[in-house]
């Protein structure tokens, strides 16, 4: 079983608590949450993992590894979501306005 990259872990058997929000320390190295996005990471993992695509933490800087390509991937799917929810609302407006 794969560790969930939104709580990175040492290992896949021992994850970082989820009850952590910025930090874990393990080893000697920092492994950095993403905590207050938890929901958006595990709907975007959801996504990725359908297309098999499975998404590792990298180490930013010696010791400290971060899952940047999925807070990469939740900020684009965010901007794309407010995009399509902005465009749909001012179709509607001019739409329904002018009746």
């Amino acid at each position: 079983m794969r560790a969930n990259p939104i709580f990175v872990s040492a290992s896949p058997s021992s994850p970082v608590p989820s009850g952590q929000t910025e930090v874990a320390n393990r080893k000697g190295k920092v492994f950095m949450t993403l905590a207050p996005f938890a929901d958006d990471g595990r709907a975007v993992e959801s996504l990725v993992r359908t297309a098999s695509i499975y998404l590792e933490p990298e180490e930013i800087i010696e010791g400290v590894n971060f899952p940047a390509a999925l807070r990469t991937l939740m900020s684009a799917f965010r901007s794309f979501a407010s995009d399509l929810v902005r465009r749909t609302y001012d179709v509607a407006h001019k739409r329904y306005a002018g009746a």
